[in-house]
């Protein structure tokens, strides 16, 4: 039996059998992890923005038709997404128990997810869809990757957030690069903070991969975020 299946290195579409698009499918992942993060940021936007862009508008009306018939539905106060590490369970309940008290919210409110891959296409792909919406606050993830996110808009120039001066915490941890404005120009803003320059983030990192910290420029709980910001740097310094 023979089925259609797209190639994204010709554009084309062809015909082969189950066995031969399992290979097909099997190389474009290989390549995919294979492609720096410029390449994959463009593979995206080629090959998965606009059926990003439609499945999101779907899902935005949905979710509008829903809330309107059904009563809004409670958002997270604090939305954190970990990328490429997974945190353990008892530090997963330590922050999200020490951010419940610090925002004034049950401790199960604090939305922690990980898991997350940079290497897995899917994953990039709804990374990026996440920081296109609006119900993510922070995210936490390698460099090399904040940094091609940050010049495509992801995140929130941090002397926007404090416009009386930064915390004295993060004054070695800072990460100053491009934003979507700048890129071409070469002028470089405070975006995100190093965490895994930190001493004691081993004891949140089980990975102990790089980490930098950005506040997504989308979120709807930006001082929640910031909270979380410092109650890292102060806490694993």
């Amino acid at each position: 039996m023979y089925i259609k299946v797209f190639l994204p290195e010709t554009g084309a579409e062809a015909e082969v059998t189950r066995g031969e698009n399992e290979i097909i499918r099997e190389n474009n992942r290989k390549a995919f992890r294979e492609m720096t993060p410029g390449q994959k940021l463009g593979y995206f936007r080629d090959y998965y923005l606009l059926p990003v862009v439609l499945v999101v508008g779907g899902v935005l009306l949905v979710g509008f038709f829903l809330s309107h018939v059904l009563g809004p539905a409670k958002a997270a106060p604090l939305h954190v997404v970990i990328v490429d590490d997974i945190l353990t369970d008892e530090t997963r309940e330590e922050v999200r128990g020490s951010m419940g008290e610090i925002l004034g919210v049950p401790a199960e409110e604090i939305d922690i997810t990980d898991g997350y891959t940079t290497s897995n296409t899917d994953d990039y792909v709804l990374l990026m869809a996440m920081l296109s919406a609006n119900d993510v606050d922070v995210m936490v993830l390698p460099e090399e990757i904040f940094r091609h996110f940050c010049a495509d808009g992801g995140f929130t120039d941090l002397a926007e957030l404090y416009p009386g001066g930064l915390p004295e915490g993060f004054a070695d941890i800072l990460v100053e690069t491009a934003g979507p404005d700048t890129e071409l120009t070469g002028e470089t803003h405070l975006y995100g903070l190093h965490f895994s320059d930190m001493e004691g983030y081993g004891g949140f990192s089980t990975s102990g991969t790089d980490a930098v910290c950005g506040i997504v420029g989308r979120s709807e709980h930006k001082e929640a975020a910031t909270a979380f910001a410092e109650y890292m740097a102060d806490r694993y310094r």
